[in-house]
């Protein structure tokens, strides 16, 4: 259920409050799924100007999504906020596509690698 296209990665989230399986989609989307595969409305992440969506890693201790775009943004993405996306950054990677996120397993850290081998480190609060 839900959008349809080639699907470029997919990540589980679990966390006390939320429980997703986040699914990166061809044409720049996630999507946010129930365990049973309900499709969970109003959570649609979307990047406008052609940017696809190149990674996903979910916070191992709060409900929060980072995903990494090919136009170098980096956006994360909040169950706790309204409107859920919460903070995109353009400047780090300069354009380079975001290839590898990782979270700090006490998720206070996010790494973020991108295609020209630059490396950022985030700190998450």
């Amino acid at each position: 259920k839900g959008l349809v296209g080639r699907v470029i990665e997919c990540a589980w989230g679990r966390h006390p409050s939320f429980t997703a399986l986040a699914v990166a989609l061809e044409g720049g989307f996630v999507t946010f799924y129930q365990e049973e595969g309900d499709l969970l409305d109003h959570r649609t992440v979307r990047r406008g100007l052609g940017a696809e969506v190149l990674s996903i890693a979910w916070c191992p201790t709060k409900p929060v999504l980072a995903i990494g775009w090919t136009d170098g943004t980096l956006s994360i993405w909040s169950e706790s906020t309204s409107s859920g996306m919460t903070h995109d950054d353009t400047d780090v990677h300069g354009g380079y596509a975001v290839s590898v996120l990782q979270w700090s397993p006490d998720g206070s850290r996010l790494v973020s690698g991108d295609e020209n081998g630059r490396v950022g480190v985030w700190k998450i609060d």
